[in-house]
């Protein structure tokens, strides 16, 4: 199958659908795991490495969530596609690299992937709209269980055993990624971050550990893996965002009532450079997007659709801009052009 398969369509939280959708973006479920006897990736070697990539794959075979889906080599998948896989959330940024024994399987609802052999044999990541975590943790121990023939490290005291020490015990990652513009404007956004550092939960910028928050996009998940069971990772998870996304409500009310004007001329300045400009970095267009967003939010400006928007969101980035770009486009142009047609969509 041809890697251009795993970029046809969008990826499901993509869609309009999902509790919170005004605030939330997406929820994601990870779940890091080992086959039991084998070296761990970074031991292994280049032969064990496609043994337990061809075990798992194998049995990936029929399962509901990986039905229809495309299954790959890494080495097979041209960077430019790795990257645009990296944005829309279904890989991690250490997956995208050369190293021996590398394999991708991606679901045909394009929710549900396998990287197999990056830090651990085996990363199940699913990836829904809206704040469905519930949901996410369904569907990735459904995966979990479907691959009941390999055998996978387990410890009794410890838990799953894991490459990354963070990673033991669950091996379970929950996250939800925030839109939280009114938060970012009124400065209660450093409070809101030293809070839930306290209750062992992390704030980080959109694409997780390392990266910067563009756009008033966080990302919150789980610091602690070891001790508590998934239910109860994934609960406090989505308990803390619940709050969150009333105290974003809240902030977005106050602004629209005590910054009217500070707001409008956010809104509509951004709303005339993403309609006019003919170069747009990054870091700009997320910002300008942002505003679009909180004025639909606030009453300020005709709403764009959760589902454009978040098009917007993915066309934006490096990986899909070099893919529709010209030949002798410069990306800053590129992103421009593109950002004009969505919008004339609109």
């Amino acid at each position: 199958m041809a890697p251009e398969e795993l970029i046809r369509g969008e990826p499901e939280w993509i869609g309009p659908w999902g509790r919170r959708s005004d605030v939330v973006l997406s929820c994601r479920i990870r779940l890091a795991r080992n086959v039991e006897g084998v070296p761990f990736p970074g031991r292994a070697t280049a032969g064990q490495l496609e043994q337990v990539a061809a075990g798992i794959l194998e049995g990936a075979e029929g399962l509901p969530a990986m039905a229809r889906g495309v299954s790959l080599p890494l080495a097979s998948v041209p960077m430019t596609t790795r990257l645009m896989l990296y944005e829309r959330r279904l890989v991690s940024r250490e997956f995208l690299g050369d190293e021996p024994g590398r394999h991708l399987a991606v679901g045909s609802r394009g929710a549900t992937a396998l990287m197999l052999n990056e830090e651990d044999h085996l990363r199940i990541q699913v990836v829904l709209g809206g704040a469905q975590l519930d949901a996410a943790w369904s569907l990735a121990r459904s995966v979990e269980r479907g691959l009941g023939g390999t055998p996978f490290a387990y410890d009794r005291t410890f838990g799953y055993l894991s490459s990354c020490p963070t990673n033991v015990g669950t091996g379970l990652r929950a996250s939800v990624m925030l839109h939280l513009p009114a938060l970012t404007m009124t400065r209660q956004i450093q409070h809101l971050i030293h809070e839930c550092q306290k209750v062992g939960l992390a704030v980080r910028g959109s694409f997780g550990e390392g990266t910067a928050a563009q756009g008033d996009l966080y990302q919150l998940s789980n610091q602690v893996t070891l001790g508590p069971a998934e239910e109860e990772l994934t609960g406090k998870v989505s308990a803390l965002a619940e709050k969150i996304v009333e105290a974003e409500r809240e902030a977005r009310r106050v602004i629209a009532e005590r910054k009217e004007e500070q707001l409008a001329e956010r809104i509509w300045r951004s709303w005339g450079v993403l309609q006019y400009a003919h170069a747009l970095g990054l870091k700009e267009a997320l910002h300008r997007l942002s505003a679009l967003r909180l004025g639909g939010a606030t009453g300020g400006f005709p709403r764009l659709d959760t589902m454009r928007w978040k098009e917007l969101l993915l066309w934006v980035q490096p990986g899909h801009v070099q893919h529709l770009q010209r030949s002798d486009e410069e990306e800053k142009h590129a992103r421009a052009r593109i950002v004009r047609e969505l919008l004339g969509r609109c």
